[in-house]
């Protein structure tokens, strides 16, 4: 897979960030990023191991090679870890390795919540 630091802009979270659940994405993503008004959106921890996953789907027509609005809700579970990504992948439904896309955005998790 293919990846790349742009296309994607994120209007409200940057890298390096602390989250917590359930996060809320917002940004804007090609329009061919999208099948059905949506593509996956999955965050894992520093070795990998996925924490949790959802969709961003589109607030305004998909159907362009413009950048497109969407958002998403991601809950995911609690970690030890204090460093993970949240991995952005082009929605790919021709399953084909050549239109893979992702983008891995550095993030930290909030660890002292209790």
């Amino acid at each position: 897979p293919t990846e790349s630091t742009e296309p994607l802009k994120l209007t409200n979270i940057i890298q390096g960030q602390k989250i917590i659940s359930p996060l809320t994405i917002k940004g804007q993503a090609p329009g061919n990023w999208f099948f059905e008004g949506s593509f996956p959106i999955k965050i894992t921890d520093s070795t990998g191991n996925t924490l949790g996953s959802g969709t961003a789907k589109s607030i305004s027509d998909w159907m362009t090679s413009s950048l497109v609005d969407f958002t998403a809700i991601i809950t995911f579970e609690e970690t030890h870890d204090t460093q993970g990504f949240i991995i952005f992948s082009k929605d790919n439904p021709s399953g084909l390795p050549e239109n893979d896309q992702s983008i891995k955005l550095p993030i930290k998790f909030e660890t002292n919540k209790r």
